[in-house]
């Protein structure tokens, strides 16, 4: 058997914050409207590497991802933002 803990398809990547907005909002509208929709699920998670930062950064950080309209309004599943120590 196999077992599968998740599936991630990626929309961006940048160096910055700002990087990566740009990035996701140069994605393809057609590839994100699936997971945009009102009966769609995700969840954001913050992971790092190198570096501990606190619950309210991270709230910080999953608010700066307002841009990105999920008209969802109980998070579950999609996507993980990974920090890195500077």
């Amino acid at each position: 058997g196999i077992l599968v803990k998740g599936m991630y398809e990626l929309w961006g990547e940048g160096g910055s914050y700002e990087e990566l907005k740009e990035s996701i909002l140069s994605y393809p509208d057609e590839r994100k409207l699936p997971y945009l929709d009102s009966n769609s699920t995700f969840r954001i998670t913050v992971d790092t590497f190198g570096k501990v930062i606190s619950l309210q950064e991270q709230k910080e950080l999953i608010q700066g991802f307002t841009y990105i309209p999920f008209k969802v309004v109980c998070p579950l599943i999609l996507f993980t933002a990974l920090v890195l120590s500077a």
